[in-house]
C-alpha cells in the first residue's frame, strides 16, 4: 500500500532503520521505498494527493441523475466546449491574463502536448533547439523523431536568447522547434524574463519555428496570486501562432488523471485538431474532462492548488534553509520562487555523481545528478558538478535530514 508521512526527520543511523515517506503500489510509475529519501522524486507526496476532491466531483458529474449518455461518446477534437470555457475561465480568474477557450485544446499531460507536437511538426533530422540543462525526459522524446538537438545555455533570467539569436543568424541554423520551460525551469528553477520572451517571439515569427513552452509549475509561485509569471502564450501576438504552451493538472492536482492542455492561437489549434489520431480517436480524455469540470467551476481546484503552494513554499523554505546551514563553502544555489525544483552547483573539482554514490551507500539519501540534465555532450560536461532537488514528495523534516546527509556526502570529497 502507500506510506505517506512517516518520515520523522531523526534518520538513518541515528534510531536504527528509520521510516520515510514512502510509495510502493501496483498503481505507481516510481516506487519509493522507506529506508531511502530520494530527491530525485518529482512528484508530490501521496498525502497531498487530492482523492476526497475527485471523489466529490464524480459525485457532481458521472454520478449525478441525468447525464447525457453521449458523454461517453467519441470527443469533441479539442475536448468539449463546456470544459473549455471552465478551463479558460480558471485561467483567466487565477492569473488574470485573458483564455479564450477557442485556444486551447486538452491533452493526456504536458508529455503528450510534447509528444503530440512533435509528430505534428517534425520532420526526421530537424533540428530541434534546447535550453541544457533541461527537462531531459523531453530529450527521449525528441530523439524518437530523430530530430538534432542543439543545447543552449540558462542563467538566472532563463534560456539565453541572445546565443540562440547568433546560433540562428550567424550559424545559420534554422530550428524547427525551440523547447523552453520558462517558467520555474527544470532543472534550474529560474524563470526567463520578459525582454527575452519577447524577443524569443519576435525570432519565431522571423524564422517561422514553433515554440514548445513547456509550463507545468506556472500556478506553483510561492509569492502568492500576484506574482504568476505569464505563460508565454501571452507574448505571442501573431495571427497565425508561434506558441503551443503545454499545461497540466498533473502537477498542480493530480498527475494520474492524464489531464493537460495546450494553449496556443486559434489556426495551432486548428492544425492539431486535423491531426489524424484527433480525427480518428475524437479529442483526449472526454471522461475525465468530464469529472474534472465540476472542480473547475467551484473552489475546489483552486483550495487544492492554493494548499500545494503553501506546502511547497514551506518545503522549499526549509530545505533552502538546511543547505545554507550545513553545506561546505564553495557550494552554491538560488532559491526559487514556485516551482519543484532546488539546482545545487558544487565547487567545479567535485563530480556529483561521486556524491551521489557516497550519499546513496553511507546516508541513505539520493538526488538527481547533473549530468542526467544535460542534453548534450558538452552540455552534460558542464553540469557534472551540479544535482537537481525535489521538495515535492518528502515532510519538513525529511528534507532536513536529506541536507544533512548530502553535506555529510560533499565533505568527504571536499
Amino acid at each position: 500500500g502507500v506510506r505517506a508521512g512517516l518520515g520523522s526527520g531523526r534518520g538513518h543511523g541515528r534510531r536504527g532503520m528509520a521510516k520515510f515517506t514512502s510509495m510502493q503500489s501496483e498503481f505507481n510509475q516510481t516506487h519509493v521505498t522507506p529506508d531511502v529519501i530520494s530527491l530525485a522524486v518529482g512528484q508530490p507526496s501521496p498525502d497531498l494527493l487530492p482523492l476526497e476532491a475527485v471523489q466529490e466531483s464524480l459525485r457532481h458529474t458521472w454520478l449525478a441523475e441525468g447525464v447525457n449518455p453521449l458523454a461517453l461518446q467519441y470527443g469533441a477534437g479539442a475536448g468539449h466546449a463546456s470544459f473549455r470555457r471552465a478551463l479558460a475561465a480558471y485561467l483567466q480568474r487565477t492569473t488574470g491574463d485573458e483564455v479564450n477557450a477557442d485556444e486551447l485544446f486538452l491533452t493526456c499531460g504536458n508529455s503528450h502536448a510534447i509528444a503530440f507536437a512533435t509528430r505534428l511538426f517534425l520532420h526526421d533530422f530537424d533540428t530541434v533547439i534546447m535550453e541544457d540543462p533541461s527537462y531531459f525526459i523531453a530529450t527521449d522524446i525528441f530523439d524518437m523523431s530523430k530530430a538534432r538537438i542543439v543545447g543552449i545555455p540558462v542563467d538566472e533570467e532563463g534560456m539565453d536568447v541572445e546565443r540562440l539569436e547568433l546560433l540562428i543568424r550567424a550559424d545559420g541554423v534554422r530550428p524547427r522547434i525551440v523547447y523552453t520551460v520558462p517558467n520555474f525551469h527544470n532543472p534550474t528553477g529560474c524563470t526567463m524574463s520578459t525582454a527575452r520572451r519577447d524577443r524569443l517571439v519576435e525570432l519565431a515569427r522571423e524564422f517561422q519555428f514553433i515554440i514548445l513552452s513547456d509550463e507545468p509549475y506556472n500556478l506553483l509561485s510561492f509569492e502568492g496570486s500576484e506574482r504568476y509569471p505569464t505563460s508565454l502564450v501571452h507574448h505571442d501576438h501573431t495571427d497565425e501562432g508561434v506558441v503551443l504552451a503545454a499545461g497540466t493538472f498533473s502537477k498542480i492536482f493530480a498527475p494520474g488523471l492524464r489531464l493537460g492542455w495546450i494553449h496556443a492561437r486559434k489556426p495551432l489549434i486548428d492544425r492539431l485538431k486535423r491531426h489524424g489520431s484527433v480525427m480518428s480517436g475524437g479529442g483526449t480524455a472526454p471522461f475525465t474532462a468530464f469529472a474534472m469540470q465540476h472542480l473547475l467551476e467551484t473552489q475546489k481546484l483552486h483550495e487544492t492548488v492554493q494548499k500545494l503552494q503553501v506546502v511547497f513554499a514551506r518545503r522549499c523554505r526549509v530545505l533552502c534553509d538546511a543547505l545554507r546551514t550545513h553545506l561546505p563553502e564553495g557550494c552554491t544555489f538560488v532559491e526559487p520562487k514556485g516551482g519543484y525544483f532546488v539546482w545545487v552547483e558544487l565547487p567545479a573539482s567535485i563530480n556529483a555523481a561521486d556524491v551521489l554514490r557516497i550519499a546513496a551507500e553511507k546516508y541513505k539519501t539520493r538526488f538527481l545528478p547533473g549530468e542526467r540534465c544535460g542534453i548534450t555532450l558538452e552540455g552534460k560536461e558542464k553540469v557534472r558538478h551540479c544535482f537537481r532537488l525535489s521538495f515535492a514528495f518528502y515532510t519538513e523534516d525529511e528534507l532536513q535530514h536529506a541536507a544533512e546527509n548530502m553535506a555529510k556526502a560533499i565533505q568527504e570529497l571536499v
